[in-house]
């Protein structure tokens, strides 16, 4: 679930707060999001665009939340690998069969529009020019 006040812009009180919470108070990223309502990345972001951090990585309590996410995504990662193992062969079938489809129609295409070219060409070829000036014979 995202946080209350994803996608909301930042107000000067906000990034002031921001600032005392982090120098001050020396909180860890983790709890100034807690208290913003805000994600963890929101908050890394900022540090980093208000030059209050240089690096993400340097962050406090950045190496603990980098952790928990990992965490999760093995767990997650964990639990959905059996079923994507089974489905990976049908997923790969699905696309070539769509690649096939699409090349089919494609060669289709190609196929009509080299017959168009070729009628016209030799309807061209049978219908000659008249020359553009009669040449009269000067008596």
């Amino acid at each position: 679930m995202a946080p209350k006040r994803t996608g909301f812009r930042w107000t000067i009180n906000e990034i002031l707060s921001l600032q005392r919470e982090y120098e001050l108070l020396e909180m860890s990223v983790q709890q100034i999001a807690h208290k913003h309502q805000r994600s963890v990345e929101s908050i890394l972001h900022k540090l980093y665009a208000e030059e209050i951090t240089t690096e993400w990585h340097e962050a406090r309590g950045y190496n603990d939340y980098e952790l928990t996410s990992k965490n999760e995504i093995e767990e997650v990662f964990d639990i959905v690998k059996p079923s994507l193992t089974e489905s990976n062969e049908s997923f790969e079938t699905n696309i070539l069969n769509e690649r096939m489809n699409h090349l089919e129609s494609s060669i289709n295409e190609i196929k009509y529009t080299l017959n168009a070219l070729l009628t016209a060409s030799s309807q061209k070829n049978n219908n000659k020019r008249s020359p553009l000036r009669k040449y009269s014979t000067i008596a």
